[in-house]
C-alpha cells in the first residue's frame, strides 16, 4: 500500500523492533479467486493494516484523511477523499462550473475506521482524472460525485449500494477496495440494472465466473493476469527450478496457481511450495528453507508489509546472492524506499511504473505532480482510479448517453490508452486485457527502476461467460 507521498521514510515503515509494522485487521481487498474461495479474506493493500508480532503503529498517510462522518459535509480542498466530491452521507459535490445535463457517479470505498487510508488514497486518483484529466465532465455530461463508506463490510457495501441506486440514483459506481464487498455488491447492481459498474480494484476472478454481469467492467487487473506472464518469464530470464512462496490468502494461492502451471509448461520445476501466514513478521526459517532447496529462483507473493519483512530477512541471510527473486512484487517501491540495499537488483512485476514512456503517463505524472506536488509520484492505487474515469469518458461520449444499456456495449473490444499502456476489454467477459511489466530496482531512489520486459495485455480464462449479446 502506498502513503500520500508514496516516498516514506524508513522512520514511517518500520516500528521499534525494526519489523516492517503493520496495524489492525486482515481483510480482502483484492484476491477472492477461483477454488480459493474458502480461505481468509485478505488482502495485500490491507495488509498493511494488519498486527505483525504484536506492534501497533500509525503509518504515513493511515490516518485517513477521507471524511468518515456519515452525516457531516465539509470538504477540503487539500484532501483528496474529500476534494471534489461529495460526503459519504448522500449528499453530493458537482466537480465543474458549468450548470447543465449531470452524470453521477456513486463512489464506494472506506472512508472510515481501520481501513480509511485506503479511501484517501483511491480518492486521490479520482481527483486527479476528475479535476486534472476530464475538467469535470465526461461527454456533455458535468460529474457528480456521491461518496459512501462501505466500512470494508461486505454487508455494509450492500446498504450503501442501495442508497446509490435507489436514493441517490447515479449512473455509475466506482469500487470498492475489497474483492468481498464486491462479491456482495454484484446482485445489488445486476437487480438494479440502471448503473454501469466500473472496478476500479477487486481482482477476484468470481467477478467474472460466477453469473457473470452486464453491468460489470474492470479497470484494475485479474489474479491470472499476475501470474500467468510471469511463468515463461521466470523460466527464460531467472532458472529452470523455481521456489513459489506466498501469503496464505486468496489473492496469492491464485496468482500463484496461474504463475506455476505457465512455469511448468514452459518446461520449469516447482521444487517447493511455501505458504505463510499474513501475520508473520519473522521470515528468516522461511528464506532458509528456500535456500535449501538449491532452486535457480523464487517467485514470491510478498507485497507491502510482507514483502518488506521477507526482503529484511532475504538481505540478513544473503539470500539474493545464492537465488534469484522475482514476483510480486518484492521490490515494489515502498519497500525499496525502505530497504534499497536489500531490494537493489531484485526483479518484481508491476502493473504500473513511473518509467513507463508514453504519452498518457507522461501527461499523468505531469498532472500528478502538478496537483500533489513536484517531488511526489503516482502509485498504481491512483492509477486504477484515473483509468476508471478513462473507461467512463469514453463510454459516455461514444454513446452520447450515460445508460448503461448504451455506454457498456462501446466499452466491448474497446482500447484505452491508460498510463501503464494499451489495456483492452474483452467483448466477451468485459474482462480487462492488462499489460504488465517486470522492472528491477537499480538504485537506491523511487525512480531507481530499470523496466526489463513489458508484458502484453493477457487473456484471462472466459469461465463459461459470454454476455457479448447482452443490450443490443
Amino acid at each position: 500500500m502506498r502513503t500520500t507521498d508514496h516516498t516514506r521514510s524508513t522512520t514511517d515503515i518500520f516500528n521499534n523492533d525494526g519489523v516492517f509494522a503493520t496495524v489492525g485487521l486482515m481483510s480482502d481487498s483484492h484476491r477472492h479467486s477461483g477454488t480459493e474461495q474458502n480461505r481468509s479474506n485478505v488482502s495485500r493493500r490491507a495488509f498493511l493494516a494488519t498486527t505483525a508480532g504484536g506492534s501497533v503503529v500509525a503509518l504515513a498517510g493511515c490516518s485517513g484523511g477521507g471524511n468518515g462522518n456519515s452525516s457531516s459535509s465539509s470538504s477540503s480542498s487539500s484532501n483528496p477523499s474529500s476534494s471534489a466530491a461529495g460526503t459519504s452521507s448522500s449528499t453530493s459535490q458537482t466537480t465543474g462550473s458549468a450548470k447543465g445535463k449531470k452524470i453521477k457517479v456513486g463512489v464506494v470505498l472506506p472512508f472510515s475506521g481501520t481501513f480509511a487510508s485506503l479511501g484517501s488514497l483511491f480518492m486521490e486518483g479520482i481527483k486527479l482524472a476528475v479535476q486534472s484529466e476530464l475538467n469535470g465532465k465526461v461527454g456533455d455530461y458535468e460529474i457528480e460525485l456521491v461518496k459512501k463508506d462501505c466500512k470494508f463490510s461486505p454487508s455494509t457495501g450492500v446498504t450503501v449500494t442501495r442508497e446509490l441506486l435507489n436514493k441517490d440514483k447515479v449512473d455509475v459506481i466506482m469500487g470498492p477496495v475489497s474483492s468481498a464487498v464486491g462479491l456482495a455488491m454484484k446482485p445489488v447492481i445486476d437487480k438494479a440494472g440502471t448503473a454501469t459498474w466500473i472496478d476500479i480494484n477487486a481482482a477476484t476472478t468470481h467477478l467474472i465466473s460466477q453469473n457473470c454481469s452486464p453491468y460489470f467492467i474492470r479497470a484494475s487487473y485479474s489474479t491470472y493476469t499476475i501470474g500467468h506472464p510471469m511463468g515463461k518469464w521466470t523460466y527464460d530470464n531467472l532458472g529452470k527450478t523455481a521456489v513459489v512462496a506466498v501469503m496464505d490468502y486468496d489473492f496469492g494461492h491464485a496468482a500463484a496457481s496461474a504463475f506455476k502451471s505457465a512455469y511448468k509448461d514452459a518446461g520449469g520445476k516447482v521444487v517447493k511450495n511455501i505458504s505463510t501466514s499474513p501475520s508473520l513478521s519473522d521470515y528468516a526459517p522461511v528464506v532458509r528453507n528456500m535456500a535449501n532447496t538449491g532452486a535457480d529462483a523464487v517467485f514470491c507473493i510478498y507485497t507491502s508489509t510482507a514483502a518488506a519483512n521477507f526482503m529484511k530477512a532475504a538481505q540478513s541471510f544473503g539470500l539474493k546472492d545464492k537465488m534469484a527473486i522475482t514476483g510480486y512484487s518484492p521490490a515494489e517501491p515502498p519497500v525499496h524506499k525502505a530497504l534499497p540495499d536489500a531490494t537493489t537488483g531484485v526483479t518484481t512485476e508491476e502493473s504500473y511504473s513511473i518509467q513507463l514512456d508514453n504519452p498518457t503517463n507522461q501527461r499523468f505524472i505531469k498532472q500528478y505532480k502538478s496537483m500533489y506536488g513536484k517531488n511526489k509520484y503516482p502509485s498504481t492505487d491512483d492509477e486504477f482510479s484515473y483509468v476508471g474515469f478513462q473507461m467512463l469518458e469514453k463510454g459516455v461520449t461514444e454513446a452520447k448517453s450515460k445508460k448503461p444499456q448504451d455506454v457498456i456495449p462501446e466499452l466491448r473490444g474497446a482500447t484505452i490508452h491508460a498510463p501503464r499502456g494499451d489495456i483492452k476489454i474483452d467483448p466477451t467477459t468485459q474482462e480487462i486485457l492488462s499489460p504488465m511489466l517486470v522492472e528491477k530496482a537499480t538504485g537506491p531512489k523511487r525512480t531507481d527502476y530499470k523496466i526489463l520486459e513489458k508484458f502484453d495485455p493477457v487473456k484471462s480464462p472466459n469461465y463459461g461467460c459470454d454476455i457479448s449479446g447482452t443490450f443490443q
